[in-house]
């Protein structure tokens, strides 16, 4: 009886079908380092990387073995798409990932007319948030306000982007989108996230502290915000790896702002934008 304390190389020998083992061995080293899936065509010159030499073709293996599909519907171990390998779990992580983007996005066009005209009808507020200070030489009309121009695509998109290194206003970015949110719409509801607590209560308090200078009653919303982690969030149910908010009973927000975005795995972000309804705005540092 042979024994490894290679975690990978255990993994690997699950598999009874000799062609298989260095594909799962070195997914699963992959999937440790952060990554879901491998590009299969590069398998033989990571041969180093591998404990064993008998490596066939990628493109082979569907045919080959019983663990491998190219038919997402037919449940194996493993799926072969677009010369890409994975666990046939994480490969619908990324498929519902995409697909609920994708379905923001879409659903976004119905509702940019009405976005647009709210933005109009409070453009001298909207002035009011853009930047006081300017680069030296530079007029300040010359140069372009880019929270301001980040702040509004948050407003009109339904999925958005916010990055920056420390110390570039993506927090008071956040507190623009709010401020114009709240002034269009004072009742609307907000969700702040993160997937830790500190993350979380973090971002509220800065917006809680914010500079800048916006009705008393915007700042009180501000300060009404309740953070979350991503998990309390969506309501874990005891004992499962399932949580009380997914497709069939979204989260009951109009805006969704998720911190530290960076650190949430592919599982829960999958889970996360599936509880999303098609008309949140879902906006992401």
């Amino acid at each position: 009886m042979n024994f490894t304390n290679d975690l990978h190389q255990q993994f690997a020998e699950f598999f009874t079908d000799e062609r298989i083992k260095p594909y799962a061995y070195l997914l699963s080293k992959r999937l440790q380092e952060g990554n879901i899936c491998i590009d299969a065509n590069d398998l033989s010159t990571l041969a180093p990387e591998i404990p064993y030499t008998k490596i066939v073709p990628a493109s082979t293996l569907p045919s080959l073995t019983k663990f491998v599909s190219t038919d997402t519907e037919n449940i194996l171990p493993f799926v072969l798409h677009k010369e890409r390998l994975y666990l046939h779990r994480y490969f619908r992580y990324e498929s519902t990932i995409l697909q609920s983007i994708g379905r923001l996005i879409e659903n976004e066009s119905n509702l940019r007319t009405d976005r647009i005209a709210s933005l109009k009808k409070i453009e001298p507020f909207i002035h009011g948030l853009k930047a006081t200070s300017s680069n030296v030489g530079i007029p300040l009309e010359q140069q372009i306000d880019w929270q301001m121009v980040a702040a509004i695509q948050s407003v009109l998109n339904n999925f958005s982007i916010i990055t920056g290194g420390p110390g570039t206003g993506k927090t008071t970015t956040v507190a623009k989108v709010l401020s114009i949110l709240f002034t269009i719409n004072p009742k609307i509801s907000v969700a702040l996230a993160a997937p830790t607590g500190k993350a979380a209560m973090r971002m509220a308090e800065s917006l809680k502290n914010t500079t800048l200078l916006v009705d008393p009653a915007i700042k009180s919303s501000f300060k009404n915000l309740t953070p979350n982690t991503i998990h309390l969030l969506l309501k874990p149910i005891p004992d499962s790896i399932h949580f009380k908010h997914n497709v069939s009973n979204p989260l009951p927000y109009d805006v969704l702002i998720i911190d530290e975005a960076s650190m949430i795995d592919v599982a829960l972000f999958a889970k996360l934008l599936d509880a999303v309804s098609s008309n949140t705005r879902v906006i992401l540092l």
